[in-house]
C-alpha cells in the first residue's frame, strides 16, 4: 500500500460503488462534478477538500493525463459516444477541475506525482504522494505562463506527462492555445485546468477548483 492510499483510507468512509460512472477504457469518471448544495453549479474546493470528498464515495481525483487523454482530446476530436460526451461538456465548459497530481520544482528539476496537498489559508502544505517521475525543467520559467510549443523545446516528455501525448500528436486546439504555469522554487502544487470555460492548460496557480472522481481499473456490470 502507497502514501496516497493510506492517505485516502484514512479519509474515506468505507468504499461503496457509486452509481454514475461513465466508463472511458479502464477508468470510470463521474458523469457531473460536485454541484453547490442544491445549485446547478459546481462547488470549488481546494485540493484536500476535494480529495476527502471523492475519497468518501470511493475515488480518487483523475491524473491529468487521464483527463487531456481519455476525456477531452477525445472529446475534441469527436471519437466520444453519447454517455462519455456529457462527462466532456460538463468537464469542458465549465469551471476547471482538480487533478490528482502534485507538482515541485526543485535546482532545475520537476517532481510529477500523484498526491494530495492541504491548504493552510495561505499555501498548499503537508504534500503526501507517490514516487515522483522527474523532469528536466532547467529551461522552463516558474510562476509564469508558458506556452506549450516553449514546454515542447525545454522538455518534449513533460507534455506527453501532462497532456498524455507528444505535441506533435495533440489536437491542433491544445498545441495553439495550451499553456503550463509552475509553481515557485521549491513550492508543492496540486495540478488542474484553469477555472475559465475551456481551459486548455495545466495550471498550479490556483487556490481551488472543482472535483470530479474517477475509480480506476473500471469495469461496469
Amino acid at each position: 500500500m502507497t502514501v496516497l492510499d493510506e492517505f485516502y483510507r484514512a479519509l474515506g468512509e468505507e468504499q461503496q460503488p457509486t452509481a454514475d460512472l461513465v466508463r472511458f477504457g479502464d477508468v470510470g469518471f463521474e458523469r457531473r462534478a460536485f454541484r453547490k448544495p442544491g445549485k446547478e453549479g459546481k462547488k470549488l474546493l481546494f485540493h484536500n477538500e476535494a480529495a476527502s470528498l471523492l475519497a468518501g464515495k470511493g475515488l480518487v481525483p483523475p491524473s491529468m493525463r487521464e483527463i487531456f487523454g481519455k476525456v477531452i482530446i477525445p472529446g475534441l476530436e469527436g471519437k466520444l459516444n453519447k454517455e462519455q460526451q456529457v462527462v466532456f461538456e460538463d468537464m469542458f465548459w465549465s469551471f476547471g477541475e482538480w487533478s490528482g497530481d502534485l507538482v515541485l520544482v526543485r535546482e532545475g528539476v520537476l517532481y510529477l506525482a500523484q498526491g494530495v496537498a492541504t491548504w493552510n489559508g495561505n499555501s498548499y502544505v503537508n504534500a503526501q504522494a507517490t514516487a515522483a517521475t522527474r523532469y528536466d525543467a532547467a529551461d522552463l520559467p516558474l510562476q509564469t505562463w508558458i506556452h506549450l510549443p516553449d514546454v515542447a523545446k525545454a522538455n518534449s516528455r513533460l507534455v506527453s506527462g501532462l497532456f498524455d501525448r507528444p505535441f506533435s500528436r495533440l489536437p491542433s486546439e491544445i498545441r495553439d492555445n495550451g499553456c503550463v504555469w509552475l509553481p515557485a522554487e521549491g513550492e508543492v502544487r496540486p495540478v488542474g485546468r484553469n477555472n475559465y470555460v475551456g481551459s486548455l492548460d495545466a495550471d498550479t496557480d490556483c487556490g481551488n477548483r472543482a472535483a470530479r472522481g474517477v475509480q480506476k481499473n473500471f469495469h461496469k456490470k
